[in-house]
């Protein structure tokens, strides 16, 4: 039996974390994490994820490298002096992961299921719109489940996107399965601090619902 309480309390204080104790994280704890991620749900039962764990400093590092030389470049190709100063603030975020013990790529491959054919073929518009974020949705969910893990783990992780300025660049470093693409970045460590106890700042229930 599940405890629900102590469930929901683990949803509810899951952080993202963005300083990790140098500590490498142990490929059965890995291993544990990307098990309750595939178990997600998945539009069609496609399950269109695909992982790929880097653990060794020297490939994180290069990674982080790579995703800064192709900020850097976005910023030198930006002519209001505002903007350049905008994105470059903003540049931390997108690199920190450099000291994390372990970074595990997602990569999602497009809606393949019969339903996604049908619909491409007799109703396009329809068919591409499904398409397109079914496989969003289905790794998304795999993401969290990974978070969620790693968190009962006794592990910190954040859910990244910025380092997709560098997608070609990780793509040729990760060299997924064809048809494969880099959907985000997830770092794995233990938390260099201690999260605070009270709950984050969300909008109440009121804000986000209502009834039919």
């Amino acid at each position: 039996m599940v405890d629900a309480d102590g469930f929901l309390r683990l949803i509810k204080t899951r952080r993202s974390v963005r300083k990790f104790e140098p500590d490498t994280v142990p490929r059965e704890d890995i291993e544990k994490m990307l098990e309750c991620a595939r178990f997600a749900p998945s539009a069609s039962n496609t399950q269109p994820w695909y992982f790929v764990v880097a653990d060794d400093p020297a490939d994180v590092v290069a990674m982080a490298d790579a995703v800064a030389a192709a900020v850097e470049k976005v910023v030198a190709g930006i002519d209001s002096a505002r903007g350049k100063k905008e994105l470059d603030a903003y540049a931390g975020y997108f690199t920190f992961f450099r000291d994390a013990p372990a970074i595990i790529a997602v990569f999602m491959t497009p809606y393949r299921a019969l339903l996604g054919r049908l619909l491409k073929r007799y109703t396009p518009a329809v068919g591409e719109l499904i398409g397109t974020h079914a496989s969003e949705q289905s790794v998304a969910a795999a993401i969290e489940n990974l978070m969620l893990a790693a968190h009962a783990l006794g592990y910190g992780s954040v859910w990244m996107t910025g380092p997709l300025f560098a997608k070609e660049e990780l793509e040729g470093m990760f060299a997924p399965p064809d048809g494969y693409e880099l959907a985000a970045l997830v770092a794995v460590g233990r938390p260099a601090e201690t999260p605070p106890d009270e709950l984050p700042d969300r909008k109440g229930l009121e804000e986000i619902m209502r009834y039919l």
